[in-house]
């Protein structure tokens, strides 16, 4: 959770283009070697580095900029903004957020690291460039039995998990 993070209007949004992506590339890789230049850069555009798919000729196709898969908006997007929603609306205060983070990286034993590395806790590392593969695994597996676990209004267990049959509904191939 991050407090000083900037906020953004939902309504208002800033495009992005591909050329703006592209420009931002640039900069990132002009500030090699200055992590606190690079670190400004990476917090005002969300962009960390040029990823492997994007340096594929199959990146833009054919002129149109990559466009967001479904995985990263329901995951990266949806289920951290959630997860910011729970805590900034009062629904799980932070002695619950802690508990919660604690459980979720105690759970580690239940979802072998084979294809994934493991699960960290949420509470103590949710802007360490939290990986898409954990919120998947907090979406699917853990956030609703921990939260009934922990006591959070039911209610609020009961939209998660609404949520939840949303992205699987949205992710099913049939």
């Amino acid at each position: 959770w991050n407090p000083n993070r900037p906020a953004y209007d939902p309504k208002n949004l800033p495009l992005q283009t591909e050329e703006k992506y592209w420009e931002i590339i640039d900069r990132l890789n002009a500030a090699e070697g200055n992590l606190n230049k690079q670190k400004r850069i990476t917090t005002e555009s969300g962009i960390l580095r040029l990823p492997l798919a994007a340096s594929s000729k199959a990146f833009i196709h054919p002129s149109l900029f990559f466009p967001s898969d479904p995985f990263h908006l329901l995951y990266e997007n949806c289920g951290a903004w959630l997860w910011d929603l729970l805590i900034q609306s009062g629904f799980l205060p932070d002695m619950q957020a802690k508990i919660f983070g604690q459980l979720l990286y105690d759970a580690n034993s239940t979802l072998p690291p084979s294809f994934c590395g493991p699960v960290r806790n949420i509470y103590l590392k949710r802007n360490s460039q939290y990986k898409i593969y954990e919120w998947m695994a907090l979406v699917h597996w853990y956030a609703v039995p921990i939260m009934l676990s922990i006591g959070v209004d039911l209610r609020v267990v009961a939209n998660y998990a609404k949520f939840v049959a949303i992205v699987e509904s949205a992710t099913r191939l049939t």
